[in-house]
C-alpha cells in the first residue's frame, strides 16, 4: 500500500517538480549564455537531485517515529559517540 501510493506521488508531483528544476537550470544556463554541454549536465542534475530529495524525504517520514523514539528514550544513535 504504501509504496503504490508513493509511486502515484512521483508521478503526479515529483515528476512535474523535477521538470520545473530542469527548465530553470536550462533557462539560466541560457541567460548566462553557458555551452550547451555544461547547461544540458546541470540540468539533468537539477532534475536527478529535486528527485532523488522528494524520494528521501518520502523514507524520512516511515522512519521518523523510530528516531523520535530513539531521542525519547536515550537510546544512543550511531556515530554520535555517545553511550
Amino acid at each position: 500500500m504504501i509504496m503504490k501510493e508513493r509511486m502515484s506521488r512521483a508521478i503526479t508531483s515529483w515528476l512535474p517538480l523535477s521538470a520545473v528544476s530542469t527548465g530553470i537550470a536550462m533557462m539560466a544556463g541560457s541567460l548566462l549564455n553557458l555551452p550547451i554541454a555544461k547547461t544540458i549536465t546541470a540540468a539533468v542534475a537539477s532534475g536527478a537531485m529535486t528527485f532523488s530529495a522528494f524520494v528521501m524525504r518520502s523514507y524520512s517520514v516511515i522512519y521518523r517515529h523510530v528516531i523520535i523514539r530513539m531521542c525519547l528514550y536515550g537510546v544512543p544513535m550511531a556515530g554520535t559517540g555517545s553511550r
